[in-house]
């Protein structure tokens, strides 16, 4: 019975550290992989197609996120995104993504940044923002992951060797004291 308790601790350690892995890497380690390799891309001009903000209902309120079409040429086409940053995932408050609808005005000319290998890739925004620190909050779940699976590992391992049998005891070798209170309960 006492080790099911910790193999529970533990499955439940790993569903926590998975998950907040997971998120992690999502939110944050991909697009922060992105914005480093796209430090060799080629800037091109590009055209605003269209710009709107989005909206959608969740569980907190509404979240908001301009979304900005833009069209370019590269390898003798034209291509055309809706990236306008790395970190999309992570929805922003209406006046950001009004600000950055303003920022790309339909029929306005614009830089966006192409990968050379494959011109699919682009983005229009590839600069580090402090915002896109709240995609290390995930990290917090995996740390308590690991704690649980290690909490739990180390008690269903050592769960038997610091049992003492009834028969093991020490018996005390001095009869009862009585204690006396040095202050009453007044």
């Amino acid at each position: 019975p006492t080790g099911r308790g910790h193999r529970f601790t533990i499955g439940l350690g790993l569903l926590f550290a998975a998950v907040g892995g997971a998120v992690f890497t999502f939110l944050f380690a991909v697009p922060c992989a992105r914005t480093l390799a796209s430090a060799g891309w080629e800037a091109r001009p590009c055209t605003i197609v269209r710009s709107t903000v989005r909206s959608w209902s969740t569980d907190d309120g509404t979240s908001y996120r301009a979304d900005v079409l833009y069209e370019y040429s590269a390898h003798g086409r034209d291509w055309r995104s809706n990236r306008v940053t790395f970190f999309s995932a992570l929805s922003t408050g209406r006046s950001e993504a009004r600000a950055t609808r303003d920022r790309y005005k339909a029929g306005a000319t614009s830089t966006a940044w192409i990968d050379p290998a494959d011109p699919t890739r682009s983005v229009l925004e590839r600069e580090f923002r402090p915002l896109y620190l709240l995609g290390l909050l995930p990290l917090l779940f995996l740390f308590a992951g690991a704690a649980l699976m290690r909490f739990g590992w180390r008690k269903l391992h050592a769960g038997g060797a610091h049992e003492v049998r009834k028969s093991e005891r020490a018996t005390p070798a001095v009869s009862p004291v009585a204690l006396k209170p040095q202050l009453s309960p007044v």
